[in-house]
């Protein structure tokens, strides 16, 4: 698990990183999973292709208030916003999506709950993990 390999945790908040039932490209997601352990972030990579309410009973049992996902297949968009919801109703209250992959941009935002915040790519992902940590 090369997650484990960074240490120590500087930062105690956990994330949690999946993508939902259907989505199987991954290879981002592991990259941003990396990216939060090497700035002291827990982070926890469960991989593609869950269920929201799996991914969320994680992250509930992790303390984790932050959810990454990733929506790269084109395909995925329609299915998404649905999924989205039952993952936002299945967390904790005052928990966040964050949402990123190539076709994240192109979910209609107006169907999505508030919480969810779109990460335009891994400079805005450094952004948001600076202010997490100050």
């Amino acid at each position: 698990q090369v997650l484990k390999n960074f240490s120590p945790r500087a930062n105690p908040r956990h994330i949690v990183f999946s993508s939902l039932r259907g989505e199987r490209h991954e290879l981002g997601l592991r990259m941003a999973a990396i990216s939060c352990a090497s700035r002291g972030f827990q982070a926890h990579y469960l991989g593609a292709d869950l269920p929201a309410e799996d991914i969320a009973r994680f992250a509930r049992e992790t303390g984790s208030s932050i959810v990454a996902i990733s929506v790269m297949a084109q395909q995925q968009i329609a299915d998404a916003p649905q999924q989205l919801r039952a993952l936002v109703d299945a967390l904790e209250p005052g928990s966040s999506v964050w949402i990123g992959g190539a076709a994240a941009q192109r979910l209609d935002k107006d169907a999505l709950p508030a919480n969810c915040i779109f990460v335009r790519d891994h400079l805005d992902l450094d952004r948001r993990l600076d202010m997490l940590a100050a």
